[in-house]
């Protein structure tokens, strides 16, 4: 029996856009990423701190999306400390790391900034906070995550994942765990260059992968992955596009059965993967993509998005403007229309979508 999904999507533009996940220029619709939600139809959009200026405004744009999308999911990411999206008057809650330092009473603070997150996010008509992060802090010179896990074991950052699905989760509000198979033992930000994890698989069975499987028994309906190179299970793929990490490990052996969403495919670690060398760079870093040249569209993107759809990725993040995700939800239409195989594939995820309530 065919899904409802796809008879409802009636173009390869609109069943593209049930995997892509984009993000917008700025604090308002304009006409053409209007034109283009409307013409794909993306399940989700991501918003950042550069669309969510003040809190009127964002209850605007919010309205704007909804009217267009309305059963799309509206995401951010809201971890505290850095990273955190929220606007004034609402203050940024406190790093993770610092709450993981305080035992009994950092858990507690924790639960309270879980749910004024949840509140401030569901109060905006938000229904996905890209958060927790599961990673464990195992070596210090981690440039990208110094102040974003919750501990340096497994145990501890369990106890914090699991308390924030479930905060999350009595509010109606979906959670995101990241970023598998782990990515607290890199020594190198996946923003900008590649990041590698030399853990041996026994290692990232008690260790690293503790915390993702509480998530799982938790209920969390998304994963996202992280671009970690393993060489203990994939040397030759970052995790987002490898079928041995994401298929072989994350689904048949711990069991996960939601959404694996990519991490954010325009950093650099996926980038260098394709041999391209430019100044792509992920909008959770970079604030204004305004001024982005027309030369962000480097010709790996839409390669890279079909990769990690076959890999095991449900989801492509790609989160600048959808103005500059066209790339990405191009080539996914065309594979759709020409490929057969490529198209059973997608088709095949569709359950998962269904059972996430995404159409």
């Amino acid at each position: 029996m065919k899904s409802q999904i796809f008879i409802n999507r009636k173009s390869f533009e609109e069943k593209a856009g049930l995997f892509v996940w984009p993000g917008l220029l700025g604090t308002e619709l304009n006409d053409q990423e209007s034109e283009l939600l409307i013409k794909y139809k993306p399940s989700g959009v991501v918003l950042f701190r550069r669309n969510m200026k003040t809190l009127n405004q964002t209850l605007t744009l919010v309205a704007s999306l909804r009217k267009i999308l309305p059963s799309c999911k509206i995401a951010i990411d809201e971890e505290g400390g850095r990273v955190s999206r929220i606007p004034f008057p609402f203050p940024r809650g406190l790093p993770a790391e610092q709450l993981g330092s305080q035992g009994e009473l950092g858990l507690r603070m924790a639960q309270d900034q879980f749910l004024h997150q949840g509140f401030v996010a569901k109060g905006l008509g938000i229904d996905v906070i890209l958060s927790p992060v599961a990673d464990i802090q195992t070596t210090d010179l981690n440039p990208g995550l110094e102040e974003r896990c919750f501990a340096k074991n497994a145990k501890d950052v369990s106890v914090f994942v699991e308390t924030a699905i479930c905060t999350f989760s009595q509010l109606n509000i979906d959670s995101c765990v990241k970023h598998f198979p782990g990515h607290g033992n890199t020594q190198s930000d996946s923003h900008y260059d590649f990041a590698v994890s030399a853990v041996d698989l026994a290692t990232l069975r008690c260790r690293e992968w503790e915390p993702f499987q509480r998530a799982i028994k938790c209920g969390v309906p998304f994963v996202m992955t992280g671009h970690v190179l393993l060489p203990a299970v994939d040397p030759h793929l970052p995790a987002t596009l490898s079928k041995k990490v994401l298929q072989d490990h994350l689904r048949s052996e711990l069991g996960f059965d939601g959404l694996i969403l990519s991490d954010d495919l325009r950093m650099k670690a996926v980038a260098k993967h394709y041999g391209v060398e430019d100044s792509l760079v992920s909008a959770a870093i970079f604030g204004d993509v305004s001024g982005l040249a027309a030369h962000e569209n480097s010709g790996f993107l839409g390669r890279a998005a079909a990769d990690a759809l076959q890999a095991g990725c449900d989801v492509i993040l790609s989160c600048q403007s959808i103005l500059l995700e066209q790339e990405i939800l191009a080539h996914i239409s065309q594979q759709m229309e020409k490929n057969p195989a490529f198209f059973e594939l997608l088709e095949s995820k569709l359950l998962r979508f269904e059972r996430a309530a995404m159409r």
